[in-house]
């Protein structure tokens, strides 16, 4: 049975549809042929029957036409009687020829009336012949015409006699096949259900295996038509090209759908690196920044002497032209720790004791390549969200260090902390942090992950203590990503 199913997965649609209308044709066939063949059985008989009927009436017919014109021909000899005669002679002669003889088709009794009529008629027509020879005027023709109309007479008590016989013999074959003939509608019922059956049979089976699929197919298509991938993957039931067109829908389906997917990623990626590039921008020239550095070195250009405010002025200024002027992709972790430096020294400047820092490289690690931008955003991260709520301020830590080949970067504080629904967010890569804070370290999360197969990104914090953001990878030739995607914060 299961072979059997395989077999006929395995078939092409025209092979499948060639055996279903082959099946249909050959069940209609047999059965209408035994049909056919019943019907005609008893339609042989009857035919048969009427067939006696009708030779021995023509036969008694065609006797007594012969007696009468015979007799029309004593009367009165012409020409045109004897052409009668000689017509209904031939018709008779034809007649005695056309009679069945063989027993076992119309039974003993007829046969033998029928050899009796020939063996008669073979004498009479001896008989007849030589009075139509004989000159009425001799002594022989009274004799002879008598004799003829003996015979005549028993020619047609014989064919009276085969009549009733034949009548006889067939209203019994009737009553012998009647109660068969009550079974013709109910083959024909029958013959018809079987059509029926088959019909209902085949159109089952090509609903399965050719209207079904089809409509799965509509559907599934105007599904995703309108955007909707919710529906399972439709599943292929044969291996035919109904099969096959399933399957590649499926392909199409899944291709598109991850199509999709992928194009909405991209748009929500675009949108954020659109919003990363337009704080970046706000960052190259930060007003609220400025304006506390300028201030302080206007404070401190009163207080002090000249070294200071050269100092602040000389940090600031490397710290723009890094931020305006790289373009690389990745740099050396020793340009990034300077740029950190100058940063937290500005900052120191502002926060005064309220903020102290560290900064430990580890050995071998000053000249590997990192992401550029990838320690200022952590760094002011550190400082905006963690030391300046923090009322008594804290300290920010930036380590480096190898573990076998894997950089590891460090940076900590012990500032306010966030909450673990925050770090879920940012862990995410989609922070929800007031005035657009937090951007350029879901940008580093991700900058990490694209860039260096080995990435790893881990975050832990613990509200009123502090923060602390490890960043690993294996040094590698990075892929261009845009020089712009790291900063905001």
């Amino acid at each position: 049975m299961n072979q059997g199913k395989r077999g006929w997965r395995s078939f092409s649609l025209k092979r499948k549809f060639y055996c279903l209308m082959g099946s249909v044709a050959g069940l209609s066939f047999l059965a209408l042929l035994f049909l056919c063949l019943f019907v005609s059985g008893l339609m042989r008989e009857t035919q048969q029957v009427l067939y006696d009927n009708n030779v021995s009436l023509a036969f008694q017919a065609s006797m007594e036409e012969e007696r009468r014109t015979l007799q029309l021909w004593v009367e009165g000899q012409s020409k045109r009687t004897e052409q009668e005669l000689e017509t209904v002679c031939r018709q008779t002669e034809q007649a005695v020829e056309e009679l069945p003889d063989v027993p076992g088709e119309i039974g003993m009794e007829q046969a033998w009336q029928t050899w009796s009529i020939r063996n008669a008629y073979r004498v009479y027509r001896e008989k007849r012949d030589e009075l139509l020879e004989t000159d009425r005027g001799s002594e022989s023709f009274a004799g002879l015409l008598y004799t003829v109309y003996d015979m005549q007479d028993y020619l047609v008590q014989y064919g009276s006699r085969l009549v009733q016989t034949v009548m006889r013999q067939g209203n019994q074959s009737y009553l012998e096949e009647k109660s068969a003939f009550h079974f013709v509608p109910v083959l024909l019922a029958l013959a018809a259900f079987v059509v029926t059956v088959g019909m209902h049979w085949t159109s089952r089976i090509m609903d399965e295996t050719f209207i079904e699929p089809v409509l799965m197919l509509a559907r599934d298509a105007k599904r995703i038509a309108s955007n909707d991938f919710s529906e399972p993957l439709p599943r292929p039931e044969s291996d035919d090209e109904m099969g096959t067109l399933v399957t590649s829908f499926s392909a199409m389906k899944t291709a598109t759908e991850s199509y999709i997917s992928t194009l909405k990623e991209n748009s929500e990626l675009q949108i954020q690196l659109e919003k990363v590039q337009l704080q970046m921008l706000k960052n190259q020239i930060n007003p609220h920044f400025l304006f506390n550095t300028l201030n302080m070195i206007s404070c401190m250009a009163q207080l002090e002497d000249a070294e200071v405010t050269d100092k602040m002025i000389l940090a600031m200024s490397r710290l723009f032209q890094y931020a305006l002027k790289s373009s690389e992709t990745v740099t050396p972790l020793e340009n990034e720790i300077r740029v950190v430096q100058d940063y937290l020294y500005l900052q120191k400047m502002r926060f005064g004791d309220r903020l102290n820092f560290q900064i430990r490289a580890g050995e071998g690690t000053r000249e590997r390549m990192v992401p550029s931008f990838i320690l200022q955003p952590l760094v002011e991260n550190a400082i905006v969200h963690g030391i300046g709520d923090k009322e008594e301020g804290g300290t920010i830590t930036v380590e480096s260090r190898l573990e076998g080949e894997k950089l590891w970067i460090t940076v900590s504080d012990t500032g306010a902390g966030m909450t673990q629904e925050a770090l879920r967010q940012l862990e995410s890569g989609r922070p929800k942090i007031k005035s657009g804070h937090g951007i350029g370290l879901g940008n580093i999360l991700r900058r990490v992950h694209i860039m260096y197969e080995d990435g790893q990104v881990l975050i832990s914090s613990t509200p009123g203590k502090g923060t602390k953001i490890e960043i690993g990878f294996t040094e590698k030739e990075a892929e261009e990503h845009g020089a712009g995607e790291d900063s905001g914060s």
